[in-house]
């Protein structure tokens, strides 16, 4: 009996995934949204569709979750901050362990200047 509902968990955990990314794929942002609030984690899973949309602003809250350049969240965000007439990044946690962890976040805003 144990085997036979890990299977059925296993199974049940398959088809929500599988589930998961159809929808995500089938997802299309409404010409009429005037503005988004989305996490993280649903950004990245919708990036395609969220780049498409073409934003004029994108304001990020907690950016200190963009600090790893190589983060699937990072790679996920900073082309729509990059490619926004205005981009804001919002942080109260202080960088103070490393210089380099603004490094992500500073580029997304200005490009050119690193």
């Amino acid at each position: 009996a144990t085997s036979a509902s890990a299977a059925t968990s296993a199974s049940a955990a398959t088809s929500a995934s599988a589930a998961t990314s159809a929808s995500a794929s089938a997802f299309a942002l409404p010409s009429s949204v005037k503005f988004v609030v989305i996490s993280y984690a649903l950004a990245t899973i919708l990036q395609d569709e969220l780049r498409a949309a073409n934003f004029k602003a994108v304001v990020c809250d907690e950016s200190h979750y963009l600090k790893t350049r190589d983060s699937k969240r990072t790679l996920a965000i900073v082309p729509m901050l990059e490619t926004a007439t205005r981009a804001i990044l919002l942080s109260g946690t202080p960088a103070l362990s490393r210089p380099s962890e603004l490094y992500s976040q500073i580029n997304a805003l200005s490009p050119p200047a690193f």
